[in-house]
């Protein structure tokens, strides 16, 4: 999926008589809703929920907000793009009012607002960050 800008969301849960067993086994994913935007999703690469709102880190050096609160309708809150800024965005990690996002660098994120993300703190100590590929708290 090197140029995916195709966000797909799955509900997993019982399908009952909805279709054939031999079609679409019981408990198995089904699509219900979609999202496509070439320069926000810009090669996914990660995602991480926290309330309604889906985090998206993508390698093409962006990072988009999606609200899932509806999620048949999902609908780009906003994104932060800058191919130099935050190259190779590989994973984010929400943390109430902050996202951390890891990349080449490493940033916090305030979210309070999810329609206006806006960059608290850029760390850039390389060879110590570099490509952050993975957080858990």
């Amino acid at each position: 999926m090197k140029n995916a800008s195709t966000l797909c969301f799955l509900l997993c849960g019982t399908l009952g008589s909805q279709s054939p067993q031999s079609i679409r086994p019981t408990g198995s994913f089904r699509l219900v809703g979609l999202i496509h935007d070439a320069k926000a999703l810009n090669q996914a690469h990660d995602v991480e929920v926290q309330g309604g709102v889906a985090f998206v880190a993508g390698k093409g050096g962006n990072l988009a907000l999606v609200d899932i609160s509806k999620a048949g309708l999902p609908r780009l809150l906003a994104s932060l793009r800058n191919p130099v800024e935050f190259e190779d965005a590989e994973t984010v990690l929400p943390l109430g009012d902050v996202l951390f996002l890891g990349s080449r660098d490493f940033f916090a994120i305030d979210i309070r607002d999810p329609a206006h993300p806006k960059v608290l703190k850029k760390i850039s100590q390389r060879p110590r960050v570099d490509r952050i590929n993975g957080m858990s708290h």
